[in-house]
Parts: structure tokens; C-alpha cells; sequence
């Protein structure tokens, strides 16, 4: 006898662990940036701006914890991902710029009715493919930089040591399949000492 699947509760359940991947980044953030080329207190800064958008999200916004992401390095904020109303879009910058040690925001959230069940799928396929091809390739410090998929345009943000390791990592994505367009937001950092 052949098995049928109520797809309702499955997609009830990957929609909740779309918005968890969001509050539970936090701690992976924690493990992820003892590793960087930056001193910790620097990366502790960053967790605490991160956790203070998250908790407003929650406090005012619950939506926003499932259609953005943010994404925070050096006190660099960008948020990512889709909604359907431009308010919601204003008041997730909103929220954001209230954190405090907020030195930049990046306001790249789409509004769109695109998006969904299956392009939420094909971004996260980008986003692990771009982990999977970053790590790999010679001369890329991929644990200095952050980047989101949404609806097929890769968004960066963080730092890297030279043209030559950005020019890496914009081949890298170029070549990526499913990706369309490229937002970076990626610094060159000067060599230690100078």
C-alpha cells in the first residue's frame, strides 16, 4: 500500500523552521565568529546588535522574523529577504536602526509576491551551494563574509583581504547556478599594519 503525505503539515513545518533558522543563527553566529580575522569583542558587538533586532522583530513585528534575515559584521547591518508590503519593509529598517552600535544598515529586502515555498528552496540550494564552492576555493577567507539568496539575487556583506579574493568571490557566485544578479557589500580590508 502506497503512503500519501498531507502536504499541509509539512509545509506548515518547514515554514516554522524558516523563522527558527533566523533565532537560532544567533548562537551558530557565536560558534562561526571565534574563527574570523577580528578581535572577539568585536564579533560579541555584532551578536549583541543581531540579537537586539531579532528581540524587537519579536516584540513588533513577529512577521519579519520569518521574511528577514539580518546579517551584521563590524557593526554593518544588512537585512535580507521578501515581504508583500512596503510598510513592513519600513518598519524592519525601523527597528533595526534603533539598535544600538548600528553603523550602516543595508536595506536590501525585496517586496515582491514573488517567493514562497519553492523559492525559499531554491535560495537555500544557493546559499548552500555558495558555501560548499566559497570553502573550497583557494585564497577566499569565506568565514569573513555573509550572504543571503533571495529570489536568486546573492546578497554579501563582511570583508576580504584583496581585489584578487573579492574578484574570487564574485566568479565563484557568477558561476553558481540559479544565481541572477550579485549585491555586494563586501569591504577590502587594508593589511594588518598600515
Amino acid at each position: 500500500m502506497r503512503r500519501r503525505w498531507n502536504l499541509v503539515p509539512v509545509l506548515a513545518l518547514s515554514g516554522l523552521l524558516a523563522g527558527c533558522t533566523q533565532i537560532l543563527s544567533v548562537p551558530m553566529d557565536a560558534v562561526t565568529t571565534v574563527a574570523e580575522d577580528r578581535p572577539f569583542s568585536e564579533t560579541k558587538d555584532d551578536l549583541g546588535i543581531k540579537a537586539s533586532i531579532l528581540k524587537a522583530f519579536a516584540e513588533e513585528a513577529k512577521g519579519l522574523l520569518v521574511d528577514v534575515n539580518t546579517d551584521v559584521y563590524e557593526g554593518e547591518v544588512m537585512l535580507t529577504g521578501s515581504v508583500k508590503k512596503s510598510e513592513d519593509r519600513r518598519k524592519a529598517v525601523e527597528l533595526a536602526r534603533r539598535a544600538e552600535g548600528v553603523k550602516n544598515l543595508y536595506n536590501e529586502i525585496q517586496v515582491t509576491e514573488e517567493g514562497g515555498f519553492s523559492a525559499s528552496a531554491k535560495d537555500i540550494g544557493i546559499e548552500l551551494k555558495l558555501k560548499a564552492n566559497l570553502l573550497g576555493t583557494k585564497g577566499v577567507g569565506s568565514i569573513n563574509l555573509r550572504w543571503r539568496s533571495v529570489n536568486g539575487v546573492v546578497y554579501y556583506i563582511g570583508a576580504v583581504h584583496s581585489k584578487e579574493e573579492l574578484d574570487k568571490v564574485m566568479s565563484v557566485t557568477r558561476a553558481t547556478d540559479g544565481v541572477k544578479t550579485i549585491i555586494s557589500h563586501i569591504r577590502i580590508k587594508p593589511p594588518k599594519g598600515s
